[in-house]
């Protein structure tokens, strides 16, 4: 890249930035980032990670680290018994009904690693399609990262989302550079890169199988190497042996991150008891005797890392409540993340991943094994979300959007050099580009045109893709632009609303059911029943047009008497016709 294309990348890159910062100041904190603050903040002050398991530490420890250069005593419940219970929803509340003056602060300083975070996967996405298109194709690629809805909305949150992408991504960058140019800068970037991913989600890990397929056509797919057997073979061992140095150095990187943690998985006396007496069974098999007995009494590195994989394992037989176009499952469907693409990918980058497969002719290609490097991780990482049964989040698939970014780059050299082609991605590259500045700075309720946008994203998706309980800030505004003071709200959440100033009656069961005249805030989710049984909740009201959509996920009804009235006997009659 020459003066010019870095200045345009590092305008880019101030773009995202402002972007992000002047939006996160607008968003009250998200139900994940309640848990994950507190519990970063007891990971580095004690050395001890009981909390949230179900989640590897390394976002959380740099959320966490802000707020002790900030303020390095700031007060942990550390003698409340959440903390000996383990219980990272109560010490959570523990904590911010302590600290609830400086939520603001507390929010604002553990998202700034995201942001920076988000700076340098743009760097990486700009870097790696430079080398593969030239710097054209570069800046291409990161005006498509910079302005993307999906990236931005996780960019400002102290989450895990934003970490894995950079993360999977660096790491597969690093790996195809070392089959490249092998070196041991090259390799010991790899096995850093997939270690900090792995300490990033539990997802990361299918680094280890994936960094092992793509080290296969680094080695065994040259013409010079197929040619001769023997030198092929001999080729795929010495890829094995550096792939196993690869995963030694992330296994290094996951003890670390773990405090250096060296003790047995049980350590809780009372799940010890249990497992002695189970070992000391007569109708137990021998194997499973030592089994108990090992984790019982056999140290390993870093035994926090598995007890979360079996936590999360255990999520996902009890299943998760999910969310599709009307329908509520336990277990998700296979298509959940097929339609969530659809629909919240903007418009234009979808023509564009459709313009980026066709067979252009007399156009420069990309050799075997540079295509299966970008290709093969979104598949796979896909493939993977497909069969996944926590249909949660279009943010689970997040990783794959870098890998797409840069594989549109191609058509900056691949397309005809004529007019009417530069006109058409000039077009889509705007297009795509106000999609997001038109979202501001509601990102993460973001639905493309196919559906008419947000208003209409929750007949097809809840939870984390429209409604996180980000947008209290905005409601208590809301209420005192106009002067509403007596509120009907059903708002539940982690995150409790009075501190965010927001106050008034909570809606019983009773009354979500037989509606009263006045003014009714009440999240997205609450609304179309995500967490309930009764599916007829708020059926009166999801009838009527709200007065407002606050952020898109707090929905404000005003309810006259008439309309009160005339929802009652409908109401009634309808559990009447049912039964007691």
């Amino acid at each position: 890249m020459n003066r010019t294309h870095r200045a345009i990348a590092a305008l880019l890159l101030l773009a995202l930035a402002l972007q992000c910062i002047m939006s996160m100041r607008q968003k009250s904190l998200t139900e994940d980032e309640y848990v994950h603050i507190p519990a970063g903040l007891s990971y580095l002050r004690t050395n001890d990670f009981r909390l949230n398991l179900d989640e590897p530490p390394l976002m959380k420890l740099l959320a966490a680290a802000p707020l002790l250069a900030w303020r390095p005593k700031l007060y942990l419940p550390l003698e409340d018994p959440s903390w000996h219970e383990k219980n990272a929803w109560r010490f959570a509340r523990r904590f911010f009904d302590t600290h609830r003056r400086d939520l603001d602060i507390i929010a604002f300083l553990a998202r700034l690693p995201t942001v920076i975070l988000s700076l340098l996967l743009g760097m990486v996405v700009c870097r790696w399609s430079t080398t593969l298109y030239g710097p054209w194709a570069g800046l291409f690629a990161l005006t498509l990262y910079t302005f993307d809805p999906n990236i931005l909305a996780h960019t400002r949150l102290a989450t895990m989302d934003l970490g894995i992408s950079l993360f999977i991504t660096a790491a597969l960058y690093a790996w195809w550079r070392f089959h490249r140019a092998p070196s041991p800068g090259n390799l010991l970037c790899a096995g850093l890169m997939v270690g900090l991913a792995a300490t990033t989600k539990f997802s990361g890990l299918i680094l280890i199988p994936l960094t092992f397929v793509l080290m296969i056509p680094g080695r065994m797919l040259e013409k010079e190497i197929v040619a001769q057997i023997q030198n092929r073979w001999r080729g795929l061992i010495r890829g094995c042996v550096r792939w196993m140095g690869v995963l030694i150095i992330a296994g290094m990187v996951i003890f670390l991150f773990y405090g250096m943690e060296f003790k047995p998985l049980a350590t809780d006396p009372e799940m010890i008891s249990k497992l002695k007496t189970a070992a000391s069974s007569s109708h137990k098999p021998t194997w499973k005797k030592l089994g108990f007995r090992a984790a019982v009494e056999a140290p390993i590195p870093a035994p926090s890392y598995f007890k979360g994989i079996s936590y999360l394992m255990r999520h996902f037989r009890q299943g998760h409540d999910a969310y599709l176009m009307g329908q509520y499952s336990k277990h998700g469907w296979w298509y959940y993340f097929i339609v969530s693409t659809l629909i919240k990918t903007t418009i234009p980058f979808l023509l564009l991943i459709l313009l980026s497969m066709l067979p252009f002719s007399k156009a420069p290609s990309l050799m075997w094994k540079d295509r299966i490097f970008l290709l093969a991780p979104p598949l796979v990482f896909y493939a993977m979300a497909l069969t996944s049964p926590m249909n949660i989040g279009h943010r689970h698939i997040l990783p794959i959007y870098p890998f797409l970014f840069i594989w549109c780059s191609r058509l900056v050299v691949r397309i005809p050099r004529r007019w009417g082609w530069y006109a058409l991605m000039a077009v889509l590259v705007l297009w795509h580009a106000v999609s997001a500045v038109g979202i501001y700075p509601h990102y993460l309720a973001y639905f493309n045109g196919l559906i008419g946008g947000p208003k209409n994203g929750p007949r097809y998706l809840l939870d984390s893709n429209i409604d996180w309980g980000q947008d209290l800030i905005l409601l208590r505004k809301y209420l005192h632009r106009e002067r509403i003071s007596d509120l009907h709200m059903d708002l539940r959440g982690n995150v409790n609303p009075s501190y965010y100033g927001v106050a008034g009656k909570s809606i019983t069961p009773y009354r979500a059911l037989h509606p009263m005249p006045g003014n009714y805030a009440i999240r997205v989710n609450e609304l179309y029943n995500l967490h309930h049984r009764n599916k007829q909740r708020f059926q009166w009201l999801r009838e009527r047009e709200p007065a407002a959509r606050v952020g898109y996920s707090i929905y404000v009804y005003r309810v006259p008497v008439a309309a009160a009235l005339a929802a009652q006997p409908r109401q009634e009659g309808e559990n009447t016709a049912r039964g007691p």
